[in-house]
């Protein structure tokens, strides 16, 4: 629900204290403090003193670029930016009390919301495209996308569950997303327009904001009859034959377990790891005897539960032979480019060619050949212990992944 009272907020007039407050009144010149934004959208429409909602339009473009601060001047003109650089000419008396500022005055307002995402531009397009579509990938992408309610919160949520790390949406809706800078490709573009949804082969893009891997539930007793099964010895992302030492163990343990599916984890004793699904971590009860380091402590489990949800669950590592037991995907979906070995986020685009065909599940093996398949065809030749703990399978050895419904 915050989700959505943001985004709606970002793009319809709602009350605005809980969105920006006021700095002030600052002196401007023709050398102006704040740079503006008339002219470059068309939500600040028609002659500035005469805008309705003029404070409110200033703030819903500064917001849709990523601006921290903005302006209104002289009755409506409109300024953005970060910083403080409104205070270059000093402080003013000249700003009416309708809140837009005066001659050569500006009323200064700080957005005080946030969203989990920064504008980085409007960039062109072409029909090879600088950024793939999740269009007819995932559910929550309704109906045609220039219809779409919400087609920016849609686009990152969607965005979101698949790991992007930015999406961009064109033409009124249109859902693309990707990682890196593919969406500079074909240079930058004036084409987009002031709703924040691109424009024709302009794509508006948003960076998403790093969140929380995973919140601490706090620290519970264990017995040799362990309340959460261990992965040490099963993962070689665990390393080394002393736990105590091993680097970074919390985020090992993290990754050890989001690669099996698992949605807990726990670290004991300095950095032995275990993971598990639901509650059985609290079989024997809370404890006191973690360290302050985060590593549990002696028959000590400091307990942590992973905040995204991915869009597939592990299903374990199975055998394969010449014969397969899941048909490829190679060769047959775009995605799937390069030699697979070089494939950059393999797993991601495995997932995204076996949604993009229907079926329930999909297959890395030898560190990025894809296949994918329904029902149980994977354990065909039986369970292997052969896959890697980068979950790109090994040698003959498919690490199978089942889609979830989202």
């Amino acid at each position: 629900m915050w989700m959505r009272l943001w985004i709606y907020g970002f793009f319809h007039f709602i009350t605005a204290s809980a969105h920006y407050e006021k700095l002030g009144c600052w002196k401007d010149a023709a050398d102006r403090a704040v740079a503006t934004l008339e002219g470059l959208t068309t939500l600040l429409d028609g002659p500035y003193k005469n805008r309705a909602d003029a404070i409110k339009k200033c703030y819903e473009v500064s917001k849709q670029r990523g601006f921290a601060i903005f302006a209104i001047q002289d009755g409506g003109w409109c300024a953005a930016n970060n910083g403080e650089s409104y205070k270059k000419y000093g402080s003013s008396n000249d700003c009416k009390e309708d809140g837009k500022g005066g001659p050569w005055a500006n009323q200064v307002y700080k957005i005080t919301e946030n969203l989990p995402f920064n504008h980085v531009g409007c960039w062109k397009d072409s029909a090879d495209r600088a950024i793939a579509t999740l269009e007819g990938l995932v559910t929550i992408l309704d109906g045609f996308y220039k219809n779409r309610a919400e087609a920016i919160e849609k686009c990152y949520t969607a965005a979101k569950q698949l790991n992007f790390e930015y999406f961009a949406v064109q033409d009124g809706g249109w859902c693309a997303a990707g990682n890196g800078v593919a969406y500079k490709k074909y240079g930058d573009s004036c084409d987009c327009k002031g709703d924040g949804k691109g424009g024709p082969w302009a794509n508006d893009v948003y960076k998403i904001k790093p969140t929380s891997l995973f919140q601490n539930l706090g620290c519970w007793k264990d017995t040799a009859d362990r309340a959460v099964a261990t992965l040490e010895g099963s993962v070689a992302l665990l390393d080394g034959s002393d736990y105590t030492n091993r680097a970074d163990a919390i985020k090992k343990c993290y990754e050890a377990a989001k690669l099996r599916g698992f949605t807990v984890f726990a670290v004991q004793n300095g950095g032995w790891c275990a993971a598990g699904n639901g509650e059985s971590y609290k079989k024997y009860g809370a404890s006191n005897d973690c360290k302050g380091d985060g590593k549990g402590g002696p028959w000590a489990n400091q307990v942590y539960k992973i905040a995204e949800k991915l869009p597939y669950n592990y299903a374990g590592c199975w055998k394969d032979t010449a014969d397969r037991a899941v048909a490829t995907l190679e060769g047959l979906v775009a995605i799937l480019d390069g030699p697979y070995k070089n494939r950059a986020d393999a797993i991601k685009k495995c997932y995204t060619a076996a949604k993009q065909r229907n079926f329930a599940y999909f297959a890395v093996q030898d560190g990025g050949w894809c296949a994918a398949g329904s029902g149980i065809a994977y354990k065909k030749y039986g369970s292997s212990g052969d896959c890697r703990a980068d979950g790109k399978g090994g040698p003959w050895a498919n690490d199978i992944y089942v889609i979830n419904c989202i």
